[in-house]
């Protein structure tokens, strides 16, 4: 039962796929800790819109971010409830445009 250097080739390409997408993986958990810590969302964090001399209001403690990123309650709004504020919105924008 000898190993053939097709069967080597193709393990070592599944290793290095297998490494590169848990270090890309890493990075991003990383990256999200680290906004959560600093209670950002990746497009303030892109902009930089909190700048030093103010800084982020919204910044508590590390324990705090994470306790309001996971363990916080959030309103109980369906999509099909979204869907109908959308067309009521829509409705009352079209009737006042309408003149008799």
């Amino acid at each position: 039962m000898a190993i053939t250097l097709n069967e080597v080739v193709v393990s070592l390409f599944i290793i290095i796929f297998a490494l590169l997408s848990m270090i890309f993986t890493m990075g991003l958990c990383v990256y999200h800790t680290a906004l959560i810590k600093n209670n950002l969302t990746t497009k303030e964090e892109l902009k930089d819109v909190y700048q030093p001399p103010q800084g982020n209001p919204f910044k508590r403690s590390f324990f705090k971010n994470i306790q309001n990123a996971f363990f916080s309650n959030l309103p109980k709004i369906s999509l099909l409830d979204k869907m109908k504020q959308k067309a009521v919105k829509k409705k009352n924008s079209i009737s006042k445009k309408v003149i008799f």
